[in-house]
């Protein structure tokens, strides 16, 4: 028989990790995120390839990672600052900065370093005091100026810790003003004189303070206004009319005219004025007709650039009414008509109207034949008239050959054209039947017959 013995074996391993290493696993143990740094002891058994009991022991070192802040504050005075390479400038503005830095810890572990910063101002403030000179002494942070201290700027400054215990400076600009001065003023004009807003018509005495702008009194003045009387007005309104003369010149126009007379001082003693109002009435007469025909009526009437009342019509005894402003009249003879008239200011002025004359011609002329072929010759049918108007045709009325009404008219002269229905008519013959009646009364009736021919 033979019988073999296998070793027992025992070793130890030892292990080092970061805590960023975990968890961690060994053998079924395991360390979690939360463990602890520090050093660990375990043991495991287990069989070997002979099967043998043999044991396995751990020593585990856990290292510890860093992240530590640091607060730093700083006055602006202390720029440039510089902390692990990094670096803020003297022209860096005054606040609260924050930085961090990566690096390996003495177990060359990674870790964290932040930096809070602040870097505090220096405060350099000026205060502006204006004081008046009977306020001294006057004395500022252990600083006096005495009663003797001249008008004028002065400046001064002290240093002093803030809150921040940073140094800091606090500086004066002090105006010293000076004490009141008397002065005496004088005004001398014409009529009125205007001084400081105000506007003094009679000589007067003023005495007043005047206040510097810090409410110091700086100046009593005494002011003498003296004013000379005010000229005498002469005023004279001249009415004309179409032109008036005065001092040898001649004015077609309102205007006004100024003189002034000065006395030795040099002001105006007599100030003259003319208002010159010059009037010139134009006077229309108009009518409706431009020239007369036995039995016309004619309407007249006037107009004017102003206001006015007509008072005389000629020949008068077409014109009982003569102040009217419109008239009415038949004509029986050329006429030569005037009417005056006056403005509510007193001016004249007529106007004038020439209307020939022609007696009335009773008798009309009625052609045989017309040939409305478009050639300007004989191209319409109708009664020809001596007189342009002083008539009325009650019937003009033309008919064909078999009866048919073919034109009518009433009332002023219109002639036949050849067309019936919008169409040429038929060449032949045609008769017609003309009534009229005139102005004076007269009455004209004629019939007949006439040729169409083309």
């Amino acid at each position: 028989m033979e019988l073999t013995i296998n070793p027992f074996t025992e070793d130890t391993e030892n292990i080092t990790i970061c805590s960023s290493d975990l968890p961690f696993t060994w053998n079924g143990y395991s360390w979690s995120n939360s463990t602890s740094a520090g050093v660990y002891n375990e043991t495991a058994i287990y069989n070997t390839t002979l099967g043998c009991d043999s044991i396995i022991n751990l020593i585990l070192t856990i290292n510890p990672e860093e992240n530590t802040t640091e607060d730093i504050t700083i006055c602006s005075d202390e720029l440039p600052f510089t902390w692990n390479g990094q670096t803020w400038g003297t022209n860096t503005t005054p606040g609260s900065y924050n930085h961090s830095i990566n690096f390996s810890n003495q177990y060359q572990c990674d870790s964290i370093a932040n930096l809070q910063l602040t870097i505090t101002e220096i405060f350099e403030t000026i205060e502006d005091v204006s004081i008046c000179s009977d306020a001294l002494p006057f004395s500022w942070h252990g600083q006096t100026w005495d009663e003797n201290t001249p008008s004028g700027f002065y400046q001064s400054s002290v240093s002093y810790y803030s809150s921040s215990s940073c140094d800091s400076i606090i500086g004066i600009n002090l105006t010293i003003y000076p004490e009141v001065k008397d002065t005496t003023i004088r005004f001398e004009d014409c009529e009125y004189i205007h001084f400081e807003g105000v506007d003094y018509f009679s000589s007067a005495l003023i005495k007043d303070t005047l206040i510097s702008e810090v409410g110091c009194d700086s100046l009593i003045r005494n002011i003498h206004i003296k004013i000379h009387p005010s000229p005498t007005l002469i005023t004279n309104d001249i009415n004309a009319c179409d032109s008036v003369e005065l001092n040898g010149l001649t004015f077609y126009e309102s205007t006004t005219i100024m003189d002034t007379v000065r006395n030795t001082l040099g002001c105006d003693s007599i100030i003259y004025n003319a208002n010159i109002n010059i009037e010139s009435l134009r006077l229309n007469l108009h009518s409706n007709l431009d020239s007369l025909i036995e039995g016309d009526r004619v309407y007249l009437h006037t107009t004017a650039n102003l206001p006015y009342e007509n008072y005389r019509w000629t020949p008068m005894e077409y014109f009982p009414n003569q102040s009217a402003t419109n008239q009415a009249f038949i004509a029986k003879e050329a006429m030569d008509i005037w009417v005056y008239a006056e403005s509510h200011s007193g001016c004249v002025d007529s106007a004038n109207l020439k209307l020939s004359y022609e007696p009335l011609d009773v008798n009309i002329f009625m052609p045989n034949a017309f040939s409305p072929n478009g050639d300007g010759l004989n191209d319409d049918f109708g009664p020809t008239f001596n007189n342009k108007r002083g008539y009325e045709i009650e019937e003009f009325s033309i008919y064909n050959r078999y009866g048919q009404r073919v034109f009518y008219n009433t009332g002023r002269n219109k002639k036949w054209d050849g067309t019936f229905n919008g169409k040429h008519a038929d060449v032949g013959t045609y008769f017609y039947i003309l009534k009229v009646r005139f102005h004076n009364g007269e009455t004209f009736s004629s019939q007949g017959d006439f040729h169409l021919i083309r």
